[in-house]
């Protein structure tokens, strides 16, 4: 089956997304879980008629039947042809494999003649089962048996190589993409490869939202460029024409780690030193967001999946609690925050720390966001640990001596900036999971562990009876 979400994202990649675009299927191979301006198309020959009809029109045909069709190129109205099977016997076609998510919807993208497998720049997971999954795959390509790790492939013929628009005139030996994560945010990222080297990613907005996240991404990293960092090595961006061309910080020799520690924290100190200011928190810029988020959560809405709705009234009246509680606060020490500061997101070498990915950075955050976002994303995506045990590692850290310095030069209380965290996320995440009907297992985990972090910290907060 093929996600219909899918061929809009290969339409945008590699074509036009003005083009008319035809679906052949006279499989029922097309997943229709979306909605999407197409034309679908059962007989052969009523494919041949539009074709022949619409001459003044652009078209892009995607072909899911499972039989050969010549498509004369000849008719200048068709600008191109995905073929979704194998039995094309064109010359002219590029022959492309793509591996899935375990909804069946496209992951990765590639062209079968990269020598190596090129897409796994773009999987910066941690734990022993990515370690796994990167050493059979590059097994895979030694041995020239690559297509038994992937989902499928399909066959592009078109008049140009519109993908090339994006590699901003590098010089490009091969490439892959990844599709994106479904979502508001979603973006697709290609990497480029000169003389077997990852040299730039370009990020390409799928929709309105990514669209601002890049544009802010861009923004902050030529800030970030010229305030000049010792700590932190970040991308350099170019941007134009509606993508984002970053270069690449992977260092060659890079420290595994899902923990947070010295190097991340001085990294941080640094960043805090260049930037750092005070901000009442309804001047905070995310603060406008978190009131909206409140807003929603406060009024007559209905949860669009399994989300449980006792367990999200509960979490409502905290969050309640800690907004009122901000509203009386004096000013607070804010400073530049990544805002998904996470080992995925960022390498580690002997002596600083790689990031990227600053779509979400922030330059007026209460110091520790951070280090807060860090303990819970790596604690409950990568080891699935429970509330309990991230109130540990957070104790823990609290007394390393960094952030004892920090806490002492710049003057805030620890708990402060923790609620607000909290407060931060959980009214931003928490309307976007309870309206997505397909809510992957992994916000569960979050929400779960959001719930009990605020019912504990709402315990904290109560006044002892005298």
């Amino acid at each position: 089956m093929i996600h219909i979400n899918d061929l809009t994202i290969l339409q945008q990649l590699f074509f036009d997304k003005s083009l008319n675009a035809i679906v052949f299927d006279p499989q029922d191979r097309l997943m229709l879980n979306a909605k999407a301006p197409f034309i679908w198309l059962e007989e052969l020959e009523t494919l041949k008629e539009v074709v022949e009809k619409n001459p003044q029109q652009k078209l892009l045909i995607f072909n899911l039947s499972l039989s050969e069709i010549d498509f004369d190129f000849s008719q200048t109205n068709i600008s191109g042809v995905i073929h979704f099977n194998e039995i094309q016997n064109r010359t002219t076609a590029t022959k492309f494999y793509y591996i899935n998510n375990p909804d069946k919807s496209m992951r990765w993208v590639f062209p079968k003649s990269n020598s190596n497998p090129v897409f796994l720049t773009l999987y910066n997971n941690a734990g022993w089962k990515a370690t796994a999954y990167r050493a059979a795959m590059k097994v895979a390509y030694r041995s020239k048996t690559e297509s038994l790790l992937t989902s499928g492939c399909f066959m592009l013929e078109n008049r140009s190589t519109n993908i090339e628009r994006f590699f901003n005139q590098n010089e490009v030996d091969e490439y892959a993409i990844f599709t994106g994560t479904a979502g508001a945010n979603r973006k697709a990222i290609i990497t480029l490869f000169q003389n077997n080297r990852c040299s730039n990613f370009v990020k390409i907005p799928l929709t309105p939202k990514a669209n601002d996240l890049i544009r802010n991404e861009q923004q902050q990293l030529e800030w970030l460029n010229s305030i000049g960092l010792d700590k932190m090595k970040i991308p350099k961006g170019h941007g134009e024409r509606g993508y984002l061309s970053l270069t690449n910080v992977q260092p060659r020799q890079i420290v595994n780690s899902e923990t947070i520690g010295e190097k991340h924290l001085m990294a941080l100190a640094e960043c805090y030193e260049k930037t750092c200011t005070k901000s009442m928190p309804s001047q905070i810029s995310s603060w406008s967001q978190t009131k909206k988020g409140l807003d929603f959560l406060k009024g007559d809405f209905q949860i669009q999946n399994t989300i449980s709705k006792d367990e999200t009234n509960v979490m409502i009246q905290h969050l309640i609690k800690l907004e009122e509680r901000f509203q009386t606060f004096e000013k607070l020490p804010v400073a530049l925050a990544h805002g998904d500061f996470t080992p995925w997101n960022m390498y580690e070498t002997t002596d600083k720390i790689h990031v990227y990915d600053w779509e979400m950075s922030c330059t007026d955050l209460p110091l520790l966001f951070d280090v807060f976002h860090y303990v819970f994303q790596s604690n409950i995506l990568i080891k699935q640990a429970n509330y309990k045990e991230i109130k540990t590692e957070l104790e823990q850290i609290k007394k390393h001596p960094i952030v004892q310095q920090l806490l002492i030069k710049y003057d805030f209380d620890w708990s402060d900036h923790y609620e607000f965290y909290l407060l931060n996320m959980v009214t931003y995440y928490l309307p976007l999971y309870t309206q997505q009907k397909d809510l992957h297992l992994q916000a569960h985990w979050l929400i779960d562990v959001w719930a009990d972090a605020l019912s504990d910290l709402s315990e904290e907060l109560v006044e002892p009876v005298l």
